[in-house]
C-alpha cells in the first residue's frame, strides 16, 4: 500500500471488521478464530512494513476476546509480577467494545 491509501484501507476494514464482530457467535470456535485472524491480518496489513502493527493487532484481538466473555491473552511485561494488575491488564479489561456494538 501506497501511504496515501492507508486512510481508506483502514476504513474498509473497520466497516467490515465492526460488522463482522457484530454478527460473530461467540460460541462458534471456528468463527470467533476467524474474527480475530483477519483482524490481525487486517491491521498488521496496513502499513508500510510487512511486520509491524503487531501490538496494534493483538490488543485489539484482546479487546474482542474480553468484550466476548473469552480470556484475555495478552502476556505480562517483564517487569509486571505478583498479583497486582498491569497497565495492559487494566486496559484489556475495558468495555470499550459498547462504543461500537449496542445493546
Amino acid at each position: 500500500l501506497r501511504p496515501s491509501d492507508y486512510a481508506q484501507a483502514m476504513q474498509v476494514f473497520a466497516k467490515k471488521f465492526v460488522a463482522g464482530w457484530q454478527q460473530c457467535d461467540v460460541n462458534h470456535d471456528e468463527q470467533f478464530s476467524t474474527l480475530l485472524l483477519d483482524a490481525f491480518n487486517g491491521i498488521a496489513g496496513i502499513h508500510a512494513y510487512p511486520n509491524c502493527n503487531g501490538r496494534t493487532a493483538t490488543w485489539l484481538l484482546n479487546l474482542v476476546s474480553v468484550s466476548m466473555s473469552k480470556p484475555s491473552f495478552i502476556l505480562r511485561a517483564p517487569g509486571d509480577k505478583g498479583e497486582k494488575p498491569c497497565a495492559r491488564t487494566l486496559a484489556s479489561s475495558w468495555k470499550l467494545s459498547s462504543l461500537l456494538m449496542p445493546p
